[in-house]
């Protein structure tokens, strides 16, 4: 529950900075998830609802299907999409240019 929590405010915080740059048109941020099958693609519409409800008409979260962290990494990475849904332990690997395996 406190992960979540932290991850929730995190996002508050990086959504309420790009608000207050904003101009009179809503903002909209692409988030990549993970499959519509899996606990990520849900979870990015609650993330989705919360962020939207707190900002009505100024910020628009665009949830976004993939395959899961590694993708959404590369997501992240080509500038693809603005915010992404990942693993710890794989971004630790990603960012450092390592192998999981």
């Amino acid at each position: 529950m406190a992960c979540k929590r932290i991850v929730i405010g995190g996002l508050a915080l990086l959504v309420s900075g790009l608000v207050a740059v904003a101009a009179a048109e809503p903002a909209t941020l692409r988030l990549a998830t993970g499959s519509k099958t899996g606990v990520y693609y849900p979870m990015g519409h609650g993330i989705k609802r919360v962020i939207e409800a707190f900002y009505p008409g100024k910020v628009e979260i665009e949830v976004v299907e993939s395959t899961g962290t590694l993708e959404n990494l590369q997501l992240i990475d080509n500038d693809q999409v603005d915010l992404a849904l990942v693993q710890n332990d794989t971004a630790y690997y990603f960012s450092h240019g390592e192998a999981m395996y």
